[in-house]
């Protein structure tokens, strides 16, 4: 019997709710977007800069995809924090 068959499935109980909420997918499609934005500034960012934004940017996906379901809207912050970094990491002149 597969897990999603089970009529006591949180999925299923979340389904019936109607309690999905859009933000977790907004804030994945921000978060590919930073990925674009980090690699996009290769020409005027070095090399030490970049690499941490980049893991940053990793640690980011990871925290993301753990939070949504528990909390959507952490997810939709994940790529504001790493936009801030960026931004800072480019006023700097890293």
């Amino acid at each position: 019997m597969s897990p999603f068959t089970r009529p006591d499935h949180p999925l299923l109980e979340n389904l019936r709710r109607g309690s999905f909420s859009p933000w977790p997918f907004v804030g994945a499609v921000a978060h590919a977007a930073m990925l674009f934005l980090l690699l996009g500034s290769t020409p005027f960012l070095s090399w030490w800069a970049l690499v941490p934004l980049l893991l940053l940017w990793l640690l980011g996906l990871e925290r993301g995809y753990r939070w949504w379901t528990s909390h959507p809207l952490r997810v939709l912050a994940v790529p504001g924090v790493l936009a801030l970094l960026w931004a800072g990491a480019v006023a700097v002149g890293a």
